[in-house]
């Protein structure tokens, strides 16, 4: 998939190899050196519509994100007082939006206990 993928990308320049420069075939903006990174850079920034278009009738969809782990060293009590004050400090829109809710469930699951059960805590 990635070579097909450059593939595409190199469809949209021309190599001039005694300069040795990519020319981008739309607007014709040059770069030195031969390299997809850039070039695909270039065409999300200028020419995404085009891009995407290509993209979409070779079908070639984009790798997933990789996903990385985070790791946070503090102890339980520490990290009850941080969301603490973060549940009493920050909105309740905000608390109730998905990507909070994304982003505090991995928490929750860290210490081993529900969301709503820290929440009706912290009311009492």
């Amino acid at each position: 998939m990635k070579i097909k993928n450059n593939f595409i990308v190199r469809n949209f320049f021309v190599f001039h190899p005694t300069k040795n420069e990519e020319e981008c075939k739309i607007c014709r903006n040059s770069f030195k050196g031969s390299y997809t990174t850039n070039m695909k850079r270039h065409l999300l920034q200028h020419h995404e519509a085009a891009y995407l278009s290509e993209m979409e009738k070779n079908k070639v969809n984009e790798p997933a994100e990789k996903k990385r782990k985070f790791e946070i060293t503090m102890s339980r009590r520490e990290m009850k007082e941080v969301l603490e004050k973060i549940v009493t400090n920050v909105p309740a829109e905000t608390l109730e939006s998905a990507p909070f809710k994304a982003l505090s469930e991995q928490i929750f699951a860290g210490l081993e206990m529900k969301p709503e059960d820290f929440l009706n805590a912290q009311e009492s």
